[in-house]
C-alpha cells in the first residue's frame, strides 16, 4: 500500500530498463496506443492477487466478496487513507459489492472500521462504468477517490474516446471528469493516466499526452499537469468556472519539456509535484541522455499564490548530494507530506559511494539540504543483493 505524503500514488507496473533513453520524437499516440497494449498484457497474464492490510498485530486480507467469501478475481494496486481506514484498490471481481454485472475491472474502497465495501468507479446518479478503471489514489481522509478510466458513461459530454482522470466524492456521490482544460474542455489527441491528490484532493496531478489542456502545448511530448478544483478557496469543489489546469512539467523560466514526463506524486498542500522526465532542457547542464526525477515547486516565492509566472521553480532531484547528475535512469519518485524530501529508484551507481551491488536501489533526497541518501540497505549498511523499486 502506497503512501506517499499528501500523494497517495499506487504503483503501476516496473520500469525494468536501466537503459531509458531519451525518446525525442515519440508521438502522444505512440504512447497512448502502448499504454493501452500494457494494460492488456497485465490483464492478460495477471494472476489472482489479493490486497492486505497490515496492522502491528495483524495481516487482513481487503479484497473480500459479500459475506465474507473470496474475490473471484484479482485485485491490485492498493491505496490507502491517512488514518489507515480506508483502503481504495483496483479489481476485476464481480462480487465485492451487489449489482456488478458490468464485467469491468473497477474501484472499490474498503473501510477497515466497519468492514463496508463500496465501488467508487460510477457515475453520480451510481451508474457502473462501460469501460475498466484503474489506478486509484485517496485522499486523507478518505473522502475523495482519483482513479483513471476507459469509462465513456461516468460524466456527461465524454466523447474523447481516451482514457480520463476522474474523481469521486463519497459524501456527495458526485463523480467529475478533471483531465480537461480549465474552461472545462475535454482532453484531445492523447489519453490522460496516473493521478496522484493532494491530502484534501483539492490538488488532482496526473500525467497526459492530450495537447488541449493548457494553451501552448505543442511540445508533441506527454507531460504532467495539475488540476485545482477549488479556485475560489471556498471549499466548495468542482464549481464551473473555479477550477483550473496547469501544466508543471516545464522548466522554471516556463519553457515547455523537450522530453516526456511520467508518474506523477504531489505534497500534501499540493505546491510540489515530483516526476520523472526523459527532457533535457528542465534544468541546466542536464546532459546524462537518461530520465531524471525533477520537482516542481508552484511557489518559490511562497506568498502563498500558486503559479504565478515567474514565481515556479523546477529542480532535479535524482542527484548525488554535491550536485552530480546520475549515471543512470531514475524514476517513480515519491514526494513527502511537507514536500522536503523525494524518494525515487534509480539504477546510477554515482549517486552515493561504494553503490557497486549492480542493481536498481532506492534512494531519498532531502532537496531543501541537498542530502542523497541509499535506503534500500539493510539496518547495518549493507547494500541489497537485489533489485529495489516502486518507493512510496
Amino acid at each position: 500500500m502506497a503512501a506517499a505524503g499528501g500523494s497517495i500514488r499506487p504503483v503501476w507496473p516496473a520500469k525494468n530498463d536501466q537503459r531509458r533513453k531519451k525518446m525525442k520524437h515519440r508521438p502522444a499516440m505512440l504512447i497512448a496506443c502502448m499504454l493501452a497494449v500494457g494494460i492488456a498484457l497485465l490483464i492478460l497474464s495477471r494472476s489472482l492477487n489479493d490486497v492486505w492490510a497490515q496492522s502491528s498485530s495483524a495481516t487482513n486480507r481487503i479484497s473480500i466478496g459479500l459475506y465474507g467469501q473470496e474475490a473471484n478475481d484479482g485485485s491490485e494496486t492498493p491505496a490507502i487513507s491517512a488514518n489507515s481506514r480506508f483502503v481504495a484498490f483496483a479489481s476485476d471481481a464481480t462480487n465485492l459489492v451487489s449489482s456488478d454485472t458490468n464485467d469491468k475491472r473497477d474501484i472499490f474502497v474498503y473501510d477497515r472500521a466497519t468492514g463496508w465495501m463500496t465501488r467508487v468507479s460510477v457515475a453520480s446518479d451510481g451508474t457502473e462504468a462501460n469501460g475498466d478503471n484503474y489506478l486509484p489514489a485517496i485522499s486523507a481522509d478518505g473522502r475523495f477517490v482519483a482513479f483513471s478510466s476507459y469509462a465513456t458513461n461516468l460524466v456527461t459530454g465524454d466523447t474523447n474516446n481516451w482514457v480520463d482522470v476522474f474523481v469521486h466524492d463519497r459524501q456527495t456521490g458526485d463523480t467529475v471528469r478533471v483531465s480537461v482544460a480549465s474552461d472545462g474542455t475535454q482532453g484531445q489527441y492523447g489519453g490522460s493516466n496516473y493521478p496522484a491528490l493532494s491530502a484534501d484532493g483539492r490538488f488532482v496531478a496526473f500525467w497526459s499526452c492530450a495537447t488541449n489542456l493548457v494553451p501552448s502545448d505543442t511540445n508533441g511530448y506527454c507531460d504532467i499537469f495539475v488540476h485545482d478544483r477549488d479556485t475560489d478557496e471556498n471549499d466548495v469543489f468542482d464549481e464551473p468556472g473555479k477550477v483550473s489546469t496547469v501544466r508543471v512539467s516545464v522548466a522554471s523560466d516556463g519553457t515547455q519539456a523537450n522530453g516526456d514526463s511520467d508518474f506523477p506524486s504531489i505534497s500534501a498542500d499540493g505546491r510540489f509535484v515530483v516526476f520523472e522526465s526523459n527532457a533535457d532542457n528542465l534544468v541546466a547542464n542536464d546532459t546524462n541522455d537518461i530520465s531524471d526525477v525533477f520537482l516542481h515547486d508552484r511557489d518559490a516565492d511562497e506568498d502563498g499564490i500558486f503559479d504565478e509566472p515567474g514565481e515556479v521553480s523546477t529542480v532535479r532531484v535524482s542527484v548525488a548530494s554535491d550536485g552530480a547528475e546520475g549515471n543512470g535512469y531514475s524514476g517513480s519518485a515519491a514526494i513527502s507530506a511537507d514536500g522536503r524530501y523525494v524518494a525515487f529508484e534509480s539504477y546510477a551507481t554515482n549517486l552515493v559511494p561504494s553503490d557497486t551491488n549492480g542493481h536498481q536501489d532506492i534512494f531519498l533526497h532531502d532537496w531543501k539540504g541537498g542530502i542523497t541518501t541509499r535506503i534500500s540497505v539493510s539496518s547495518s549498511g549493507t547494500e541489497g543483493d537485489g533489485f529495489s523499486e516502486a518507493p512510496s
